[in-house]
């Protein structure tokens, strides 16, 4: 057992660091890029009955001129491609609660991630807004929004 965590943790490491170094890589390359030109916050969402009319209604018109979007019910026309886009989202969005999502981007500090997953389903199961309308406080404060 000693000489399997002694071979996996090297290797461990070593991805870890990669994955630290893409990050940090796409961070700077959103703080050249896209900030000057006034966009800070990626927000990916979809087609989704359960949110999409929010993030029409209430996210777009607050975020416009400051969001780059991304619909995951499109995502054949974008999963692929090597974009900024497409690879910052590919890369910080992890495997869980990914859609809808939100980055936002702040100069010389890491991003800021809000899931909306959860806060939507509590909302549309229970009818009660809290955990969405404190996550939107959150944004909102964080954002200048």
């Amino acid at each position: 057992m000693a000489l399997l965590l002694l071979l996996v943790l090297p290797l461990f490491l070593v991805v870890a660091a990669c994955q630290a170094v893409l990050v940090a890589g796409i961070e700077f390359v959103i703080w050249i890029a896209w900030l000057p030109r006034g966009k800070d916050i990626l927000l990916v969402y979809s087609n989704s009955p359960h949110w999409q009319e929010f993030f029409e209604r209430e996210m777009l018109p607050r975020l416009a001129g400051r969001v780059v979007t991304l619909n995951w019910s499109e995502r054949k026309s974008w999963i692929n491609q090597m974009t900024m886009t497409s690879l910052t989202f590919r890369l910080l969005a992890g495997s869980r609660d990914f859609n809808p999502i939100a980055f936002h981007f702040r100069p010389f500090r890491m991003h800021a991630t809000y899931r909306f997953l959860q806060p939507i389903r509590a909302w549309r199961k229970s009818g009660s807004r809290t955990e969405l309308d404190a996550l939107m406080a959150r944004f909102a404060a964080e954002t200048g929004v």
